[in-house]
């Protein structure tokens, strides 16, 4: 129910306020104050006719203005004014104002409808004489009765556009100025219409506002009869009683009668502007279904969102565009043309998606669905904007995008981006959106695409995803398991969570591993081990399966020309070796399998084959002498291969796998026969001629005080020269310590240095004898430099030399060597002592093997006698003979060879190492 408000000229009688004849509020309802009615009625209770009005008014020629606007408190005021020829009076011309005025409430109520007229002329009172105002007993009513509003139907816009189908332009911009104005983007809207009537323009005001959101409906006043463009300041809708020249600066002017139309107060650049929102306006005066559509989405979204509410122009194009864009009543690619325009959109739909309902939301995201559909990429800007959204859109919405990605990921384009953004968003999936991406995932792991991402991402994710996504991912990781690139990290992946895999998978896990293993190859091994880790956990019946679908694979496999599964399971320990093993030596695949399994492991090192015996023997039905010999015989045949190699750590390995198991045989067993036997044909000759190899082990002097300890405990290794070897160079080392020169040179003759050996011993001698400083003296230290030297086959005295010297010449001060007197360094002379002493030794106590060496090698000392006579400096062949002199208690034949070689030798002048290796090869050549 409303409010009525009634002004007039009226006598003193029916003054409500003044007390006066003249206008004044003569009835109302009650809760209708002055205050209400001097601060927001004047604006049409004191109408100013122009002195044109008033003659018309007498004439009795204006008909009835209509006049709607909102109050300041939110109040809508609906209002009549009647002119009358007379008044009361019966002298003046006057005119009654009919107020309705509905609170803000009602209000709501009377806007928020698609199906109704806001203006409804019938519901005014025109007739001043229902008061009976001159009547003696008359006043002014305070409690004027409420009234109930009776709202015409909306009549459909729709004959507007009929009407001027001609003028479309024209009818746009009317629409556009109106929204403007309701907007606050224009002062005032002046229309003059072809017909100078109130129904005409309430007519023209019902159509226009019906295409108006409901919030906008109380901006938008108006007033059907204008004579004075000055008055209703602010009413915006102002339909003119005549032709009139309106200014721009006071508004835009819309006139209908001329021909043709004229349209002034309004820029082309800003309707262009403004199409998008022009357009659609019309849209609504020509299709019912979208107007009302549209007004029901505007009040929802408004009432969500209520900054969308706000009488400004942008917020009104902001309703537009999410409407068009997200209602799915408009074709996409127009309202949404470029990449840009949709990120323009997103932009607005992330201020405002809570405005929309969820259909809504989901008809708005659909427009992603273009990038697959072209194969092309989300631009960085829009995936960067809907990457934010995401997490806190709706079920439905989330699933479109998630849809839109995970169609994207299966093409070559920004693959990485779309991976980070489904793992991020995985957990707060519904379990038929995890089911989806791990689907998706799948297929693109196995297309070969983001392998590790994804496979980091399954492990996870693995052991809580559904059951059906655990079969895909597992289907798909055992396809994809031979590509290099993955092949550890699947493998990893399967030995860290096969346990928590449900029955199912491992099963599927199972059937994947023996369809592998039956290749033999390195993956088979890998696979074979998981197998055997996890396999005895398993029920009765699922290890009765594999065993015996792995126990028919081997036997099939015999028919084949190579048998890779079978020789793989020879040198495998695990749980399924043993268990076909157990059949293969018992007999079951027939010799030639029996004779291939032994082979496999003959075909390692001796530690491998002996291991390999370990495995085999307890399985096979008996180890009598035919056993044994048909062992042998197979053992011979796979180790007599001249490119196998042997390895002393792997002969010790064998011997120790030996000696354990003669320990847990009986004494005169088959078992303890079959060992000792063993040992003997194969692990002793094995350690015997691999003992020199102890010299390669340079850093780990211990070992040989290990090896030698073994060797000595066993005869047959005892006996060997490798043993000879050893002992001998335990020798020499006592020797070298002793600093007993002549014991060095007997002890270092006795050692068989066969060319394999030569380099490691040299290496060894010098790291473990040398370098550790175990000759004593400066003659132990210059045999063994020699000796070390004459491993590799000539003492090189040069390099014995240079080393002697070194030591005394990197500690002598610049001081001591300016007070040195001319001549030789000492240093020097030292070293040809030393050396000259060597050379004395050798030829007394050395073997004929080692003066030999000294013979052939004359050139080498040749070198050192030239490079000390070769400083150029007084009293060399003095110094050198004096040394030769020294020596020759222990060997005059070799001092009277030296001196004859000095008297013969040429003067040195420029080439201090000039040879004269005839003459040394002379003096040391050996006497027939």
């Amino acid at each position: 129910m409303a409010k009525q408000h009634f002004y007039s000229r009226v006598p003193f009688r029916m003054s409500m306020f003044n007390k006066a004849d003249g206008y004044d509020t003569f009835a109302c309802s009650e809760g209708v104050d002055r205050e209400f009615i001097e601060k927001e009625l004047m604006l049409v209770c004191e109408p100013k006719p122009t002195p044109e009005d008033i003659a018309l008014m007498r004439e009795n020629k204006i008909p009835p203005v209509y006049c709607q606007f909102a109050a300041k408190d939110g109040s809508l005021v609906q209002s009549c004014m009647t002119s009358y020829p007379l008044d009361y009076t019966g002298e003046r011309s006057a005119y009654m104002v009919h107020n309705i005025i509905f609170s803000d409430q009602e209000a709501e109520s009377f806007f928020h409808t698609p199906d109704r007229a806001p203006m409804n002329p019938d519901m005014f009172d025109h007739d001043i004489g229902h008061f009976n105002i001159t009547a003696p007993n008359a006043k002014p009513l305070s409690k004027y009765p409420l009234i109930d509003y009776k709202c015409l139907p909306a009549e459909s816009p729709a004959w507007l556009v009929g009407t001027y189908q001609e003028n479309i332009a024209m009818l746009q911009r009317l629409i556009y100025a109106c929204a403007a104005a309701a907007c606050g983007a224009v002062k005032s809207v002046f229309v003059l219409l072809p017909e100078n009537d109130a129904a005409t323009a309430i007519r023209y005001f019902n159509t226009l506002y019906s295409v108006l959101p409901y919030h906008l409906r109380p901006q938008l006043s108006f007033i059907t009869r204008v004579s004075d463009i000055s008055r209703y300041q602010s009413i915006k809708l102002k339909f003119l009683s005549g032709a009139v020249v309106v200014p721009n600066a006071k508004g835009v002017m819309i006139n209908f009668r001329s021909n043709p139309m004229q349209f002034t107060g309004m820029k082309d650049e800003d309707v262009q502007k403004n199409a998008q929102v022009v357009e659609f306006l019309y849209t609504l005066m020509t299709n019912d279904a979208i107007r009302r559509e549209f007004l029901i989405f505007a009040d929802r979204a408004v009432k969500e969102v209520p900054k969308l509410g706000e009488a400004k122009f942008q917020a009104l194009q902001d309703l537009v565009v999410l409407f068009r864009c997200s209602s799915g009543l408009f074709e996409e690619r127009t309202v949404l043309p470029t990449d840009d325009k949709l990120i323009e959109f997103f932009t607005g739909y992330d201020k405002y998606r809570a405005a929309l309902p969820n259909d809504y939301r989901m008809n708005a995201v659909k427009s992603l669905q273009r990038y697959p559909a072209s194969h092309t990429a989300i631009p960085p800007k829009l995936f960067s904007k809907l990457s934010k959204i995401y997490p806190t859109d709706t079920p439905g919405v989330r699933h479109v995008i998630m849809s839109v990605v995970l169609e994207l990921i299966h093409m070559d384009i920004m693959r990485d981006k779309l991976f980070d953004f489904t793992s991020k968003n995985y957990q707060g999936q519904d379990p038929d959106s995890k089911d989806e991406i791990v689907s998706n995932l799948s297929r693109v792991f196995y297309g070969g695409f983001l392998q590790q991402k994804i496979l980091l991402f399954f492990e996870q994710i693995f052991l809580d995803a559904s059951p059906a996504s655990q079969d895909e991912i597992m289907e798909k990781l055992l396809l994809s398991i031979r590509n290099k690139d993955v092949k550890e990290k699947i493998l990893d992946f399967l030995k860290t969570n096969f346990k928590g895999f449900s029955p199912d998978i491992r099963h599927r896990v199972y059937s994947a591993a023996f369809e592998h293993i039956q290749e033999g190859d390195e993956l088979a091994a890998e696979l074979l081990a998981l197998v055997d880790a996890n396999l005895p956990a398993e029920s009765e019946e699922e290890q009765i399966w594999f065993d015996q679908k792995l126990a028919n694979a081997v036997k099939n496999e015999q028919r084949k020309k190579t048998h890779p599964l079978l020789r793989m399971l020879a040198v495998n320990s695990g749980r399924c070796a043993e268990m076909v093993l157990a059949r293969v030596y018992g007999g079951e695949f027939g010799s030639k399998a029996f004779n291939e399994a032994i082979s496999c492991f003959c075909a390692g090192s001796i530690k491998d084959m002996t291991a390999g015996l370990e495995r085999a023997l307890p399985f096979l039905p008996a180890i009598n002498e035919d056993m044994r010999a048909h062992l042998y015989e197979a053992i011979a045949e796979a180790t007599a291969s001249s490119e196998r190699k042997p390895d002393l750590l792997a002969a010790l390995g064998a011997e120790q796998i030996a000696g354990e198991c003669l320990k847990n045989a009986g004494e005169d067993s088959d078992e303890a026969i079959f060992w000792n036997e063993y040992s003997d044909r194969f692990i002793s000759p094995a350690i015997i001629k691999t003992l020199p190899d102890v010299f390669r082990y340079v850093d780990q002097p211990e070992f040989f005080d290990r090896i030698y300890a073994y060797a000595e405990q066993r005869p047959p290794v005892k006996a060997s020269d490798g043993f000879q070897l050893l002992l001998n160079y335990r020798l020499f080392c006592d020797e070298t310590g002793s600093s007993n020169v002549p014991g060095m040179l007997s002890a270092f003759a006795a050692m068989p240095i066969t060319p394999a050996v030569q380099k490691p011993l040299a290496l060894y001698m010098k790291k473990n004898l040398l370098d550790a400083g175990a000759a004593q003296t400066p003659e132990a230290k210059t045999a063994l430099l020699a000796l070390i030297n004459s491993v590799k086959g000539g003492y090189d005295f040069p390099t014995v030399y240079d080393a002697l010297k070194q030591k005394d010449e990197t500690e002598e001060a610049p001081a001591d060597a300016a007070k040195k007197k001319k001549g030789p360094d000492d240093s020097a002379v030292t070293a040809i002592r030393l050396i000259l002493s060597f050379c004395a030794a050798v030829m007394s106590s050395g073997t004929d093997e080692q003066r030999e060496m000294l013979y052939a090698d004359s050139s080498s000392l040749n070198a050192v006698f030239n490079s000390f006579m070769g400083q150029k400096k007084n009293g060399e062949q003095k110094l050198l003979t004096q040394e030769i002199d020294a020596v020759s208690p222990q060997n005059s034949a070799f001092a009277e060879k030296a001196k004859n070689m000095l008297k013969a030798a040429p003067k040195q002048k420029s080439n201090p190492f000039a040879s004269i290796s005839n003459i040394f090869g002379n003096l040391f050549k050996k006497k027939k």
